[in-house]
């Protein structure tokens, strides 16, 4: 589980984390806290969150919202969420990514990529 490291970086930005929300849908269940350094994080797991969106609640009551690539989404389902996610002026929520990747043009062009890095192109 790469909950830790996350909450490390988070940490160095926004203040210590002191809870963190994962849909149950996409994240296996696991444990109900996680050890961080000396501070032992608790781990909700909901089923009413999206498995692309992992939410960090700080010290201040300072809620962090932030989009991720689920466990076991496919490879190019996860290099179209990461196209979109840094596509300059994207202004699609975070509820609407959870959707799926909902791009056909992105789509076709990573699969236009994974076609021809498979071919000799460029990798």
């Amino acid at each position: 589980m790469a909950v830790p490291g996350l909450v490390l970086e988070i940490d160095h930005i926004h203040g210590h984390v002191v809870s963190v929300r994962l849909g149950a849908d996409g994240w296996r269940p696991g444990p109900p806290q996680v050890r961080v350094g000396r501070r032992v994080i608790g781990v909700t797991y909901l089923a009413s969150q999206p498995a692309s969106l992992v939410t960090a609640v700080c010290e201040h009551g300072e809620r962090i919202n932030l989009l991720v690539v689920a466990p076991r989404t496919p490879g190019v389902d996860a290099a179209t969420a990461m196209l979109q996610a840094a596509s300059t002026g994207n202004r699609l929520t975070t509820a609407y990514r959870a959707i799926g990747p909902e791009l056909p043009g992105a789509a076709a062009g990573m699969r236009a990529i994974d076609r021809w890095e498979g071919e000799g192109g460029h990798l």
